[in-house]
């Protein structure tokens, strides 16, 4: 007599960012869920949009256009923190926003003069990142991020936790939720370890002398 084997229940994750994520972001995803012994295909599929209907697919495009005339609901705290920041310092800041896309130029024309810049890590700039990097690098500026893939594109410093590790860990709490745990009842976790990352090709180019210090503290240096 033969028995019908009960077939496994495929699940369906939708993956909704503002911009198109860097690969690594997307990698990090789908290691920690292979890791849970879920198998794409066939444990799950996975549906991946932007904003506003924008569908990327599995390829992420680094210079697919997206679209944004609406602040990150992270930039006010941004503003803030950098504005208290440079008041102890006793540092001048200009704050500049991204009003459409492909405004990356138009917000570099407004930094003549200045010293450094300092790029939050939104969605948006993340898109942005390789554009960002040749502007800065033409016009000799130190910038600093929190998202390593920056300085992987030219720019000088990033300092912040690993968003690819990040969406590795989130991938624990969407299977939870797919074994049934409801959201709520979740914690909410903060990143234990921030990364120094370091591109010495860009220090040199616009004559930046990195102290050994800062170099020793480095967690990886890009020759």
């Amino acid at each position: 007599m033969a028995v019908a084997q009960r077939a496994e229940k495929s699940w369906r994750i939708g993956f909704l960012r503002v911009g198109p994520p860097p690969a690594a972001f997307i990698g990090g995803f789908q290691k920690g869920l292979r890791e849970q012994g879920l198998v794409e295909g066939r444990h799950f599929v996975i549906e991946y949009a932007i904003a506003k209907n924008q569908s990327f697919g599995n390829k992420i495009a680094a210079d697919a256009r997206h679209s944004g005339d609406v602040a990150s609901p992270t930039a006010a705290q941004y503003v803030e923190e950098c504005e208290a920041a440079a008041r102890n310092l006793g540092i001048g800041l200009i704050i500049l926003n991204e009003r459409d896309p492909g405004d990356i130029d138009r917000l570099f024309s407004a930094l003549k003069g200045a010293d450094a810049l300092v790029i939050a890590d939104d969605a948006e700039f993340t898109a942005d990142r390789t554009r960002i990097a040749e502007l800065a690098l033409k016009m000799h500026l130190p910038t600093i991020s929190g998202l390593r893939e920056l300085a992987e594109a030219g720019g000088l410093i990033a300092y912040g936790a690993s968003f690819g590790k990040l969406y590795r860990r989130a991938v624990s709490h969407v299977h939870k939720i797919l074994q049934g745990t409801n959201p709520s009842d979740l914690p909410v976790e903060q990143p234990a370890k921030f990364e120094l990352v370091l591109n010495m090709q860009t220090a040199k180019a616009i004559g930046i002398a990195i102290p050994p210090s800062v170099l020793a503290r480095a967690d990886e240096v890009i020759e």
